[in-house]
């Protein structure tokens, strides 16, 4: 792959949104994606700019990072629903290192935390998670 060298648009981003469209094109959910080290030379750029791209695409949720840098892309789970009563807030966002190890997430994976009066009183993995009005 020969990247142009715009200086407006990064290494780092022509690499994610390669890599985004190669696993929107081709992967399925849970599938390894192929090493930092085969990315870098398939793409003709640094391993650190492969890095970048990834730590990308798994802030924006597209791909999980498993212990030994394993990369692969989230797998698809089973809806999950959840009522809200009036007045409460869903918060999407990263987890902690400590929710996801309480919550055994690999990284990359979002959560949603549900706040009533301010305070949170759940979290939920946000895979697959449907949030659903309550009575009024």
């Amino acid at each position: 792959m020969d990247f142009r060298r715009y200086v407006a648009y990064s290494l780092r981003d022509q690499c994610a949104d390669q890599l985004r469209d190669e696993i929107r094109a081709g992967y399925q959910p849970g599938e390894a994606l192929p090493s930092e080290r085969q990315l870098a030379k398939r793409l003709g750029v640094g391993r650190d700019v492969v890095r970048d791209a990834l730590r990308e695409l798994r802030d924006e949720g597209l791909v999980v990072t498993t212990p030994g840098r394993t990369h692969r892309v989230r797998p698809v789970v089973e809806p999950r629903h959840v009522v809200l009563l009036p007045g409460d807030i869903a918060v999407a966002r990263m987890p902690s290192g400590p929710e996801r190890h309480r919550l055994r997430l690999d990284r990359g994976t979002p959560v949603v935390e549900i706040l009533r009066d301010g305070a949170p009183v759940a979290l939920y993995t946000a895979d697959g998670l449907r949030l659903e009005p309550g009575p009024e």
